[in-house]
């Protein structure tokens, strides 16, 4: 059984060691929408090491959450943001806190029953875009990535929740790169 904090306890002691194919383009893509936008307040949703974050030192007001305090204990100090501790179906921070909110590769790991909140608790404290970088195929059960692998529907999920995609593109066979931003009533 998936017992996820357990889990990322166990593999954010050894996840700062890991490279994945594509990485160094994903961290590029980021970085290029990030400028894009130009905002003045970030959070990362599931900042593990913080291998993206530091390509963001230009944006005033970062923020990182991860659950896992032993991939966050990987973090360098010269990042000089906030890093928490902090579940994403949870969040402590106010309403619409960011400009823009982002996560890459972590809302496939959030299950079915828990989904749902997260990207509440995603679309509560952002005030303009959200970022989404995650294993996606809509034709396709993910199931061969590994066992904590969960098929969500973000397009959907963001939608109903009053966000509009404004870019879409496959980065991979299974990594999809989403960018909403909040509807104006």
């Amino acid at each position: 059984m998936y017992r996820p904090h357990q889990y990322w306890e166990a593999r954010g002691r050894t996840y700062i060691y890991e490279t994945h194919e594509g990485d160094e383009e994903r961290g590029e893509r980021i970085k290029t929408i990030v400028s894009d936008i130009k905002p003045e307040s970030l959070l990362e949703v599931g900042v593990g090491p913080g291998k993206y974050l530091n390509r963001h030192m230009d944006v005033p007001m970062r923020a990182a959450i991860d659950f896992s305090s032993s991939a966050i204990g990987a973090i360098p100090d010269r990042l000089g943001c906030e890093v928490s501790v902090m579940d994403a179906c949870l969040m402590g921070f106010r309403n619409l806190a960011f400009d823009l909110s982002f996560t890459c590769a972590i809302l496939v790991h959030i299950p079915y029953e828990k989904i749902g909140r997260a990207i509440d608790e995603i679309c509560r404290v952002t005030r303009g875009h959200v970022l989404v970088m995650e294993y996606w195929d809509p034709k396709r059960v993910i199931d061969e990535l590994a066992p904590h692998c969960f098929r969500h529907n973000y397009p959907r999920e963001f939608d109903d929740r009053g966000f509009k995609i404004v870019k879409a593109m496959r980065l991979s066979a299974l990594i999809g790169l989403f960018l909403f931003r909040r509807r104006t009533p």
